[in-house]
């Protein structure tokens, strides 16, 4: 189980493989037509989030094996809103008239924010002779991050159940970390497209403020969690320093002036990138003076709910008020 790989380069390597990824929110969906209002605010307790579940896309068809199990799934706790089916399916009918094929978590938002849902459910199935081959993603509407994944395959019922169970917990841990009085959002940005082991990976990030007597200069702490639950403090490290960041300013890890850069690493499968934000320090694992000569693991599994119960408690133990979290989810691939 290694950390991701961050190895030195010359800039002009770097220039040669870094992706220029497009300004965050730039994107609209052909075929709707939005006009955006406030932003949702996380819930407080995972009653209080409703959720939507696209049809699965399965080739040239739509399929509802899969998310008529992860219905039931969520259901059986009782601890979420289901946004009726009807209101999808309307939006999905004016959907059909400008596009086909795969949504995109963009797309996906602001299917979202039409039906009033704060998370939307998509994802992909196959049938095959082995069985069934399925995968599928949660978008954050307000931020369009796809904040938890999975993809199994097999028998059918042990697809469906793995799917179920997956997504069960990780609702638990992206719902587990939340502040919903914060006067901030966070978002992440990753570069288009499929990410495969040897690439070389840059992450945009920048914090907004919704309330101006807010702070203007936060902490931010990013954490790398890779396939195994493996989580390693990527940022702040010794290039950027232990300073502030500005507030409405978009940063970037690798940044331009770092003579490293970021390659991706085995294992291959699900992995995140968590970030916290904090009005004053708070060094969530001891790892702030390692950090200054290396990137260290925290030491702690990132796919257990209760590593992220555990943050929120020692925020709310430090009196952080306006502590804001948040998370991204990519698959990396052979």
């Amino acid at each position: 189980m290694k950390a991701p790989y961050l190895s030195k380069s010359v800039s002009y390597v770097r220039g040669s493989v870094r992706r220029r990824m497009p300004e965050l929110f730039s994107h609209t969906a052909p075929g709707l037509t939005l006009i955006f209002a406030a932003l949702f605010l996380m819930p407080g307790f995972l009653s209080a989030a409703p959720i939507g579940i696209m049809p699965f896309q399965s080739g040239s068809r739509t399929d509802q094996s899969v998310p008529s199990a992860l219905i039931t799934a969520l259901k059986q706790p009782g601890r979420f809103e289901i946004v009726e089916q009807s209101k999808l399916d309307a939006v999905l009918d004016e959907l059909k008239r400008g596009q086909s094929g795969l949504v995109d978590s963009e797309t996906a938002a602001q299917i979202g924010q039409l039906v009033g849902a704060q998370y939307l459910i998509v994802g992909e199935t196959n049938r095959t002779e082995a069985g069934l081959e399925a995968a599928y993603r949660v978008v954050h509407v307000e931020t369009s991050l796809i904040v938890a994944a999975d993809r199994a395959s097999g028998k059918s019922d042990d697809v469906l159940q793995r799917l179920q169970a997956s997504l069960l917990r990780q609702l638990d841990l992206y719902l587990g970390l939340d502040n919903p009085d914060s006067p901030y959002t966070v978002l992440l940005k990753l570069p288009e497209g499929p990410l495969k082991v040897g690439d070389t990976l840059t992450i945009k990030f920048k914090v907004i403020s919704h309330r101006p007597s807010a702070p203007k200069r936060v902490y931010i702490q990013l954490y790398s969690i890779n396939a195994k639950g493996v989580m390693t403090l990527i940022y702040p490290n010794r290039f950027s320093g232990f300073s502030p960041i500005e507030v409405d300013r978009e940063y970037e890890f690798p940044s331009e002036k770092d003579d490293f850069e970021w390659e991706l690493v085995p294992p291959t499968g699900m992995e995140s990138i968590q970030a916290v934000v904090t009005t004053e320090p708070s060094d969530l694992f001891q790892t702030f003076t390692k950090a200054r000569s290396t990137f260290p693991e925290t030491g702690r599994n990132g796919h257990d709910p209760a590593t992220y119960r555990g943050i929120q408690v020692q925020l709310n133990r430090d009196k952080r008020k306006d502590w804001k979290a948040q998370r991204v989810t990519y698959e990396l691939q052979q």
